[in-house]
């Protein structure tokens, strides 16, 4: 991920010259280098980067809280949360992410990616063991259906329902 992030910081460079800090497509460009943050390990500096998009997002005229961006950007904060083992705060924003989702249009994907979020995080926090195991279950489901058993959103779901078989202590 090490040229990944480097490549990514360009592109938030190169946005903010071009488009400025508060454009959107500046704004996803910060969301997305917090991913590869994220993954590459750098948790610290992805939940800042996460949080800016987020508030940054919020800030817009043309995007304000409810906005699509602004709540997949309330999931991914929400997931690195999950990773400092702040499992309360991670459902917490996942849930607010998933309400809003729940009224966007042609966002299946990112709904099933946040009830995983939020089931990972209920499982770590071992609160409500049950909605847990449920979420996933659903999201399993629904992906066999949409993708088929081997597809890697299905596979990378069969793994996360064994994490949180593992992490309410059903495994």
């Amino acid at each position: 991920f090490g040229d990944s992030v480097h490549m990514m910081r360009d592109i938030v460079a190169s946005s903010i010259r071009m488009y400025g800090d508060d454009h959107p497509r500046t704004l996803k460009s910060i969301d997305s280098l917090a991913q590869f943050l994220c993954y590459s390990g750098h948790l610290t500096e992805s939940l800042q980067f996460h949080k800016k998009a987020w508030e940054g997002f919020r800030g817009l005229e043309s995007h304000g809280p409810n906005h699509k961006d602004t709540l997949l950007a309330l999931r991914h904060l929400g997931a690195v949360q999950w990773r400092f083992f702040r499992f309360d705060e991670s459902a917490l924003l996942c849930d607010q992410a998933l309400e809003g989702l729940s009224h966007c249009n042609d966002v299946e994907d990112e709904i099933l990616f946040t009830k995983e979020d939020i089931a990972l995080a209920l499982a770590g926090s071992k609160n409500n063991p049950k909605r847990a195991r449920a979420l996933m279950v659903e999201v399993l489901e629904r992906r066999k259906v949409i993708w088929g058993d081997e597809h890697p959103y299905t596979l990378f779901a069969e793994l996360n329902f064994g994490r949180v078989e593992h992490g309410i202590g059903e495994y």
